[in-house]
């Protein structure tokens, strides 16, 4: 879900230049007045929580605190509903976000930079990325709070016990896990984007923007054939060690005759019990059990979430991932986008693709 949240995220802001612009239903004149409402909103949002959680926090262990936690995180939960919702509104209900942008970058309009996104991209849901991360941060307090409290229940029942993380460390995952993890592959496609066009542009190539968007495909099937080998340095892993319960994971897959590149560790300082599996092909395809899963769960509930990985190679959900990245691209190309790329296409590139001067062809074409 988090990953559909941050890419629906990233989708508000990419269609919205296929999109006319509207006053929105609350238009606001100065555009000034209309940014300050934007980001005001957001910080009034991640202080909120942040106060709410310290509340919170010095309660732990007080009556009716299981009622509290829950509102308290049904909030967190539309909150990141809300990030990128606000996003759009800003966008496309009048707060004049896209021209502020606009204006922060007009430098693109002009020269080899012409047909850049990725710095517009990073300037637009800029604002929206660090909400999500001040989401981390306001919802700290509580959570190292019910960590401490659940160390004592780990004590009477024999249980190992970890500190809870400093918030370094709860950054230092997230923004691995959220941002490098799964919006990586994502920004990796569109910066190339730019860096293909850039080098056309600067080569005096004509129609550099609309070729570099011809490269994306390419590029993005490099990046979804390789990626499991920079995502899995994205995030710390180790190789799982020969152990009982790895030869009984590896009879699992040859009983299932699912093919993979190894069985892997996944570092969280204790904070998470999860697992995961990437890679589309066997060469390149890891399945992650997170420390603290291995450490809390018999062999059995491990071999079950191992099995429960598998299921997702075996029924191809990996491969519906691609399918909706593909649809997330198209419809964030929007119809203008394409139908440039078709004008492009009728224009001639075969004529004088390289040229230093502005023949009477490229006026016409562009």
């Amino acid at each position: 879900m988090v990953l559909l949240q941050l890419l629906l995220t990233l989708m508000i802001w990419m269609s919205r230049s296929a999109t006319p612009g509207v006053d929105g239903p609350l238009y606001v004149s100065s555009r000034r007045v209309g940014v300050a409402i934007f980001l005001g909103v957001y910080l009034e949002m991640v202080v909120g929580l942040r106060l709410w959680s310290v509340r919170l926090a010095r309660r732990i262990g007080g009556r009716g605190l299981g009622r509290s936690m829950d509102r308290f995180n049904r909030a967190m939960e539309i909150a990141k509903y809300f990030v990128p919702v606000w996003l759009g509104v800003a966008v496309y209900g009048g707060l004049q976000w896209g021209g502020a942008v606009d204006h922060l970058t007009r430098f693109l309009n002009h020269g080899p930079f012409r047909g850049l996104e990725f710095p517009q991209l990073v300037i637009g849901v800029g604002p929206a990325l660090l909400a999500w991360i001040g989401l981390w941060w306001a919802d700290y307090p509580a959570e190292r709070a019910f960590r401490e409290q659940s160390m004592v229940l780990d004590i009477d029942q024999g249980l190992s016990v970890h500190e809870p993380p400093s918030f370094a460390t709860v950054f230092q995952n997230n923004f691995r896990l959220q941002i490098l993890f799964m919006l990586g592959p994502v920004l990796m496609i569109l910066l190339s984007h730019d860096l293909v066009t850039l080098l056309l542009a600067v080569s005096h190539v004509r129609h550099a923007d609309n070729l570099g968007m011809a490269t994306m495909p390419i590029v993005a099937g490099l990046i979804y054939l390789f990626g499991p080998e920079l995502l899995r340095r994205a995030v710390p892993t180790e190789r799982l060690p020969d152990s009982p319960i790895r030869r009984r994971l590896e009879n699992l897959c040859r009983r299932a005759k699912i093919r993979y590149r190894d069985i892997l560790v996944w570092k969280t300082s204790n904070s998470l019990g999860n697992a995961m599996v990437m890679g589309l092909f066997p060469r390149v395809r890891y399945i992650l059990m997170s420390d603290l899963l291995l450490e809390r769960m018999t062999d059995d509930q491990i071999e079950a979430v191992f099995a429960h990985e598998m299921g997702h190679v075996v029924h191809r959900h990996l491969w519906w991932i691609v399918a909706y990245l593909v649809l997330f691209f198209g419809v964030a190309a929007g119809p203008l986008k394409v139908e440039a790329l078709r004008a492009a296409l009728r224009g001639g590139w075969l004529s004088g693709l390289i040229t230093d001067e502005p023949t009477a062809a490229a006026i016409l074409a562009d």
